[in-house]
């Protein structure tokens, strides 16, 4: 695909595939890597592994500029529910919230306020 592609046209994967097709891993280490809503590490027993998921919550996207923060919090972090349902435990969130630099404080601690509330496993 040329590089003056629209990322309309190469659509997720193929975006993927066009930034990272020349990366290497390590095999040893890297059991899905990139492309999968999910990486897949090794971990340090046998059969362990480590489950890696980030999603970004961006305003204009996936939420209002002035939507009410503890609505926002209230939903569920980006989770990878499939890995769940495989028998994967999160343990850890990455966040990436993306505002514009005219947000509040306030808001931003209300959002955070509603992640940090304990939820029940969907898997």
């Amino acid at each position: 695909m040329s590089g003056a592609a629209l990322l309309a046209a190469l659509g997720e994967d193929g975006l993927l595939h066009s930034l990272t097709s020349r990366w290497k891993s390590n095999a040893k280490k890297v059991v899905v890597g990139v492309g999968d809503d999910c990486a897949v590490l090794r971990g340090k027993g046998k059969n362990s592994y480590l489950l890696f998921k980030t999603d970004a919550v961006v305003e204009g996207v996936h939420f209002l500029p002035r939507e009410n923060p503890g609505l926002i919090g209230a939903r569920p972090l980006p989770c990878p529910e499939r890995s769940c349902r495989d028998g994967g435990e999160p343990f850890a969130a990455l966040i990436t919230l993306g505002v514009t630099k005219k947000e509040s404080l306030r808001r931003l601690k209300g959002i955070y306020a509603g992640w940090r509330r304990p939820r029940k496993s969907t898997a």
